[in-house]
């Protein structure tokens, strides 16, 4: 499902480029109007007449980032919002200063603009048709259900809330939906789809939580389950459908314009669909309507190549930009600094000095050791000065900009990098790192307008941003004077120490590793994931295992290890608690659920992560390769239903639920499980 050859979904992410001598500036999408699409049957001669850059007006501002990271922000608790989060979506998709359904209007005509695609009035009134009413529906729903929250007595407000509840089901499943999938419009209105499928999935959530106190019977719960499982299911699929045939008709245009898609895509639709899973009350209890999740994305994401518009910088072969400019599937790093090579290159009184090449230095979650990764560029076996950059193991880029010459008459001259400007946080304060330094010559400046704060309507402060710097590319490949350069980022919500919530199932994806090893003949790897899963996965052959290292609980409290995974055939995993000072472990039985999902959960050990130096190993003993999405530690006091295999066969809601026991009989249960 994914558009990488055996990549992750990375993007590459809008760089707005802003001449520090020129008031020249780039707009959010210039792919409209491609410079290398046209390249590619255009020789060097010819481009030369096509070269002159035009300003046109800046954009800035973007909808689908504003949207998308708000809901991100929301349902990882970074945002620190009281109340219903379906109320919070109310309010940020209908403010009171707006005008109608402004809001989804702009959002479709951003995408309409990503894609070059023509959206006329009549078809945003024909998708947007249905929305007055839901908005309406929504609001007095919302305003009901929290009048019964403050009396939970109102006996015939609960009866209509009930009836809310389904009809507003309805409406989701039947005309809401079928207006955000219009034939031929399906790409420019996938933002919206996603948008709505999240309240959808969000109201059914709500039927688990409150449908108990209010009136409805165990049989109702249970179909109302099995509507969120299939609900969950359709709408992810219909999304990562949608999402990869829009992939694969940009990358028809060229390069560029499906990079530009990719990134505009997992900010807007992907990150918001791995959300998904979480809204199963069953999986996932609340207390009070809020996502007692500690969960992250670990997806990497890629700004635009500076310097894309030089001739020679993108190559006609998909492949090799891929090689190029992004990294393949791998553990989660975190960036400890560069070593950078400087050049110089002279023509009669003129020096341009740039940066010519670097290498990323970085480590795994809660690994001390500093691993250096290949060089990218020219080292200075080319000439030039070697220089190091470091970022402490508490600090990290959440902003830079960059400067590199003008690309101007006779077009020969270097265009390279000549200064790099990075704010560094360590979440109290912040400071400038900087490499190279100003020149005689003019400039062009590049500015990140995708790193902004965690709800993505401003700029990025040092204890409020949304991404991180994990990793510098630099290719020069094609001469000395052309260098073409990206960069990755991580989403700030991933936890660098691995830390447990005491008081919430805490999620540990399985990339954040700090080994992988065998006891067998092929080893485990990391591999990209489905698109629905906030990053990349590890797979594990037979006798493939992981070790993850953990922040040390603080009490003495029991945790349940389950792990998210799906498996080729049935087998068995041994799962280890390990410490210097003690080691649980056990093996279990896995079921087969295929190479392809649905995803499963599989109950493990029971036990306490207070232990100097605790780890989680995780060891595959069957003869199918294991595939780890996450690991998650669910605290002893917060009760999981019994009742959360609950599925459709056929036409039939048929849930699978374990006799109940006792609460002394399942701490017995618990407690024989915990040995040291």
């Amino acid at each position: 499902m994914n558009s990488y050859q055996n990549k992750n979904e990375y993007e590459i992410l809008n760089a707005s480029r802003n001449n520090s001598n020129m008031s020249n500036r780039y707009p959010r999408y210039p792919l409209a109007n491609d410079p290398q699409a046209s390249m590619q049957t255009t020789n060097y001669k010819d481009w030369l007449t096509m070269c002159k850059r035009t300003a046109v007006p800046s954009y800035s501002f973007s909808r689908l980032l504003n949207i998308g990271g708000s809901i991100v922000g929301y349902g990882l608790g970074m945002i620190p919002v009281a109340g219903e989060f379906l109320n919070f979506l109310l309010s940020l998709l209908w403010p009171e200063q707006s005008d109608g359904n402004d809001i989804w209007k702009e959002l479709m005509k951003e995408v309409s603009d990503l894609i070059q695609q023509e959206l006329t009035t009549d078809k945003i009134n024909e998708a947007t048709a249905a929305l007055t009413g839901l908005r309406e529906q929504l609001g007095i729903y919302n305003r009901s259900l929290a009048t019964w929250l403050n009396d939970s007595t109102l006996e015939d407000l609960a009866v209509e809330i009930r009836t809310m509840m389904n009809s507003l089901h309805l409406l989701f499943a039947g005309k809401i939906i079928e207006n955000f999938s219009i034939e031929r419009y399906e790409k420019i209105l996938l933002p919206s789809y996603a948008i709505a499928a999240n309240l959808h999935l969000l109201l059914l959530r709500d039927i688990e939580i409150h449908g108990k106190k209010l009136g409805f019977n165990q049989e109702s719960l249970k179909y109302y389950n099995c509507e969120l499982k299939y609900y969950t299911a359709q709408h992810t699929k219909y999304c990562l459908d949608t999402y990869n045939k829009g992939l694969a008709s940009e990358k028809e245009k060229s390069w560029l314009h499906f990079h530009r898609y990719r990134r505009e895509m997992t900010l807007a639709v992907l990150d918001i669909i791995a959300l998904f899973p979480l809204y199963d009350a069953r999986l996932y209890p609340s207390k009070d309507s809020t996502l007692q999740v500690k969960s992250e994305l670990t997806r990497e994401i890629y700004s635009d190549v500076v310097n894309a518009d030089v001739f020679g910088t993108i190559y006609t072969d998909n492949n090799r930009n891929e090689e190029l400019y992004t990294r393949p599937p791998h553990l989660f790093t975190w960036l400890r600094g560069f070593r950078f090579v400087t050049n110089s290159i002279s023509s009669g009184s003129r020096t341009w000095t740039f940066l010519a090449g670097n290498q990323n230095k970085y480590s795994y979650t809660r690994d001390n050791r500093i691993i250096y990764g290949p060089f990218y560029g020219q080292d200075t076996n080319y000439g030039g000065t070697s220089s190091d950059t470091d970022f402490a193991e508490d600090s990290y880029v959440y902003n830079l900009w960059t400067k590199n010459y003008e690309f101007i008459s006779p077009y020969t001259d270097p265009v390279n990098i000549t200064k790099i400007n990075f704010s560094v946080t360590n979440n109290n304060s912040s400071k400038d790192e900087t490499y190279g330094g100003e020149r005689n010559l003019p400039t062009v400046q590049t500015n990140f307008d995708f790193l902004t704060n965690k709800v993505g309507n401003g700029s990025p402060t040092y204890n409020n941003y949304n991404h991180i710097l994990s990793y510098m590319l630099t290719n020069g490949t094609f001469s000395q004077k052309r260098h073409g350069y990206t960069f990755a980022f991580t989403h700030s919500s991933v936890d660098p120490y691995n830390t447990i919530a005491p008081d919430k199932i805490t999620q540990i994806p399985a990339v954040k590793a700090y080994e992988l090893s065998t006891r067998g003949t092929r080893a485990p790897s990391v591999i990209a994931g489905p698109g629905d899963t906030g990053g990349d996965i590890v797979r594990l052959p037979y006798f493939g295992r992981l070790r993850i290292r953990l922040a040390p609980e603080t009490t003495y409290k029991n945790y349940l290890v389950r792990i998210r995974y799906t498996s080729g055939g049935v087998g068995k995993l041994l799962v280890e608690r390990w410490s210097p000072s003690s080691v649980i472990n056990n093996t279990f039985d896995v079921p087969m659920t295929g190479y392809y999902g649905p995803y499963a959960y599989l109950d493990t050990l029971v036990t306490t992560f207070y232990q100097s130096d605790v780890q989680i190993i995780i060891e595959n003993q069957g003869g199918f390769d294991f595939d780890v999405d996450k690991i998650e530690l669910i605290p002893s006091d917060i009760p999981i239903e019994k009742c959360t295999k609950c599925q459709y066969v056929g036409q039939i809601c048929t849930c699978s639920c374990p006799a109940l026991q006792s609460l002394d009989t399942e701490k017995e249960i618990v407690n024989s499980l915990f040995v040291e």
